[in-house]
């Protein structure tokens, strides 16, 4: 039996990044297990939970043999990795203590207090109007796309429309043809809305998002549930959704040459019966 997951702060940054990290994974399939994992990027099991339940963030070399595997874009993933350093301001290559006499030289000194997470990151002005404008701009695409879908009303509201971008993959500067589908349960998809978005929702929004949300979702094909055990009990904390690999393929298309049509198919599939 695999681990529980540990529940992860997306106000911390590091367990910010493990939460991404997880959504990667899910999507990788196979390749994402952690004997595949560990195999290719030559690491142990006790790194690879580490990662994903935000003890520790990977090292430069070894985030890249196991994001390629999973289908992530290496760059991104650099990127990421070093702002959840900078946000947290405990890089993980910190030079080793020194031992002996060097040790006994640097306590006669007098220590001066270090640098605070907020001393090492702080955003200009111009980075926060930039992250704002593409926040703005995938939440408009996704609206776009969700009216493109047929949907009005809740359905594409406000909660709906994170909850699109959410199952795709889609945090602010991703592009829709980058889109994946990771297996998440409702707490988690509040939990990506809140640490891409900086939207948080009150707990019980999990029912509304179920009832009102996922649920017509489900009912037209865009979303599946429980993609890993499809007689997984209704009770059950491990309830999870995905976007249907049809409508990935559409996503991934969503503002591109060729959408016009492939909507078109996608909404003849849509009307069979499974």
């Amino acid at each position: 039996m695999g681990r529980r997951p540990s529940r992860l702060n997306p106000n911390n940054p590091v367990e910010a990044f493990a939460l991404e990290l997880r959504a990667l994974r899910d999507a990788a399939g196979p390749a994402g297990t952690v004997t595949a994992t560990c195999r290719a990027a030559g690491i142990t099991r006790t790194t690879y939970y580490a990662w994903l339940s935000g003890k520790q963030l990977p090292g430069r070399d070894a985030l890249e043999r196991v994001v390629r595997p999973w289908g992530g874009d290496i760059a991104y993933w650099l990127e990421r990795r070093r702002r959840a350093e900078e946000e947290a301001g405990s890089p993980t290559d910190r030079p080793r203590p020194r031992r002996g006499a060097a040790a006994q030289e640097d306590d006669t000194a007098t220590a001066e207090p270090g640098p605070t997470p907020s001393d090492l990151f702080v955003p200009s002005d111009k980075v926060i109007e930039l992250w704002k404008s593409s926040q703005q701009k995938s939440l408009r695409e996704a609206r776009d796309l969700l009216l493109h879908l047929g949907y009005t009303g809740q359905q594409r509201g406000q909660l709906a429309t994170y909850t699109i971008l959410t199952l795709s993959g889609i945090n602010p500067g991703r592009s829709w043809s980058d889109a994946f589908n990771p297996t998440l349960r409702a707490v988690e998809i509040l939990q990506f809305i809140q640490s891409q978005y900086a939207k948080e929702y009150a707990a019980n929004t999990r029912e509304a998002l179920r009832r009102s949300i996922l649920h017509p979702f489900i009912e037209d094909r865009l979303v599946v549930v429980n993609p890993d055990m499809p007689d997984r009990p209704i009770n059950s904390p491990k309830w999870c959704y995905r976007l249907s690999d049809r409508a990935l393929d559409l996503v991934r298309k969503n503002g591109q040459r060729g959408f016009w049509a492939d909507l078109r198919q996608y909404h003849e599939w849509r009307l069979q019966k499974p």
